[in-house]
């Protein structure tokens, strides 16, 4: 990897990237939990430098997990690469290994997309031990861009960053970027910010309406992070989508019989790119599902519109039926999250005797709010039979460490 003219700087000072090439790294595996500080992103460029192995942890999680991934991860432990845990969103995580090769050729991907240049600064707030996090780093490695590390998500302090730092790029996922919009109260962002990448989740079109830097991605750990992304200065059509494939990247919808379904049809989504893996560590079942003929086999549904941009629909598991009719929870969250003063919401499926499944929704809201008025405010943008049938408002929703809706956590305060 080429060393950059960027430097690395944290909360509390700053280095030149390239200072990284004269460190000697230790080659044997190691596990590692990564905060987002110069030491952390250091030892993860030196391992792609270097193709010392290396495995990262969650900083935040439990210790029954931590234990299990650890086991893992010592079980699985290769002679060179990276090993990340995919977020855990729908159920247990599951181990790949990045060729450093293949992180490179990502980042070169992604950099030719955005037009990466010496005069970007990163604004890097999303966890280093998820692949939104890492993969900021070579990026800005490999296009001599600076990368400011933070290991804070306070929307205050981040919009602080923006405002003061010559922040240009930054990656955040929808509930970050809701919550510092709220904060800046309409006040617009520099005009050097140039793109806001948004992924992690279903957003809504009126969030990214608030900020005309905001670009939607769609990828996922497997595919070392970003598939498609809108591209820069755009109009809202293409705004309202995910985006095209990135350079290297491609994308194809097919039925549940894994046949290619025509241009605006839904169907399973299906994504390869320049960065994949081709396998989970350890899982021969979870593999044999998750990778099919060189794609990866994702469990979401969307189409490619007539002008090759992906439009993502939900998570196949993120459907339920309710009295005999499908009923999508990304839908209901999406609409609640659209009333107003709601400040988030998080959607989960309940058994329930009479109806086989309901939906039950946390709602997060700055005033009172009672069930009654949100189900007539939801009755607007909802048809009777997907409104949400158990309500709960909440102080806060449980996130997961990369700032996704922990829905296993808010299904079990029901």
């Amino acid at each position: 990897m080429a060393t950059s003219r960027g430097r690395l700087t944290d909360d509390s000072g700053s280095c030149a990237i390239a200072e990284l090439a004269g460190k000697v790294f230790p080659t044997e595996f190691r596990l590692i939990t990564p905060d987002n500080t110069i030491q952390s992103a250091g030892e993860i460029l030196g391992a792609l430098m270097t193709g010392a192995p290396r495995a990262l942890l969650h900083s935040r999680m439990i210790t029954e997990e931590r234990r299990s991934l650890e086991e893992k991860y010592l079980a699985a432990k290769p002679h060179s690469g990276l090993m990340l845990s995919t977020s855990g969103s729908s159920g247990v995580p599951k181990i790949v290994c990045f060729d450093p090769r293949a992180v490179i050729a990502q980042a070169q991907a992604v950099n030719l997309h955005l037009q990466s240049t010496v005069a970007d600064c990163w604004l890097l707030c999303l966890p280093l031990f998820h692949v939104g996090g890492m993969a900021i780093l070579p990026r800005a490695a490999l296009s001599g861009a600076s990368v400011r590390l933070t290991q804070s998500s306070d929307p205050a302090f981040l919009s602080r960053i923006i405002e003061d730092e010559p922040i240009t790029l930054v990656s955040l996922v929808p509930t970050m970027l809701r919550r510092i919009l709220e904060y800046r109260a309409g006040q617009p962002f520099p005009e050097r910010l140039r793109a806001i990448l948004l992924g992690g989740g279903p957003s809504t079109q009126e969030l990214v309406e608030r900020a005309p830097q905001t670009l939607r991605t769609y990828g996922m750990t497997e595919a070392g992070s970003m598939v498609t992304c809108v591209a820069l200065n755009v109009d809202l059509s293409e705004r309202a989508s995910s985006g095209r494939p990135i350079p290297s990247a491609e994308v194809k919808i097919v039925n549940d019989q894994f046949e290619t379904v025509k241009t605006n049809s839904p169907g399973r989504i299906l994504v390869r790119s320049a960065g994949m893996v081709h396998v989970y560590l350890g899982d021969r079942e979870q593999t044999a599902l998750g990778f099919r003929e060189g794609w990866i086999v994702t469990e979401d549904t969307g189409y490619l519109d007539d002008a090759g941009c992906l439009h993502v629909l939900g998570r196949r598991d993120r459907m339920l039926i309710s009295g005999g009719e499908n009923v999508s929870l990304d839908e209901i969250e999406t609409a609640i999250r659209r009333l107003p003063d709601v400040r988030d919401a998080a959607c989960v499926a309940l058994d329930d005797p009479e109806w086989g499944q309901i939906a039950g929704a946390l709602v997060q809201v700055d005033r009172d709010y009672s069930r009654d008025e949100l189900l007539d405010h939801l009755r607007e943008h909802l048809a009777a039979h997907k409104l949400p049938k158990r309500i709960l408002f909440v102080g806060a929703i449980p996130l997961l460490p990369s700032g996704k809706t922990d829905h296993k956590t808010a299904a079990t305060l029901f």
